[in-house]
C-alpha cells in the first residue's frame, strides 16, 4: 500500500506504518508525507525510514536532497505499484491535488482512497 499524507493527514496513516513495522514487513506500506516545514512534521522522532518520503513545501531542513516545493509526479511515480491500493489523507486541496497526480502517473481510480477534511461549501 501507498500512503500519501499533507500535514495532519499522516495521523491516520501512521497507524498503518506502524503496523507494517511491528510486523517487520517493510513491503506491505509505502509513506509520502508533505509538510511545510521541519516544524510541522508530526512523529518526526518516529517517521524517519527507509520506507518513508518527507516532502517540505516551504522550507527544508539544512542537507535535504529535494528541493522545497508541493508533491510531484515524479515524487510519486516510483512507488506507485500496479497491484496496491493508495491512501490520500489531508485537506481537500492536499487530496484533490495529490488524487490528479496518482491519476496522471496511472494510478487506477478505483484503487485511490480518500480521506479529506475541510469546508464542504
Amino acid at each position: 500500500m501507498l500512503g500519501l499524507a499533507g500535514g495532519s493527514g499522516v495521523v491516520p496513516l501512521m497507524s498503518m506504518l506502524r503496523l507494517a513495522r511491528r510486523a517487520n514487513r517493510p513491503d506491505l506500506m509505502r509513506l509520502v508525507v508533505s509538510v511545510r516545514s521541519p516544524a510541522d512534521l508530526y512523529y518526526p522522532d518516529e517517521i524517519s525510514g527507509p520506507e518513508t518520503t518527507v516532502v517540505y513545501t516551504r522550507e527544508a531542513p539544512a542537507g535535504s536532497s529535494r528541493p522545497v516545493g508541493r508533491l510531484t509526479a515524479e515524487d510519486v511515480r516510483p512507488l506507485v505499484e500496479s497491484d496496491r491500493e493508495v491512501y490520500v489523507c489531508g485537506s481537500a486541496g492536499f487530496c484533490d491535488g495529490a488524487t490528479n497526480l496518482l491519476l496522471e502517473v496511472g494510478v487506477d481510480v478505483q484503487r485511490i482512497r480518500v480521506s479529506r477534511w475541510g469546508p464542504t461549501s
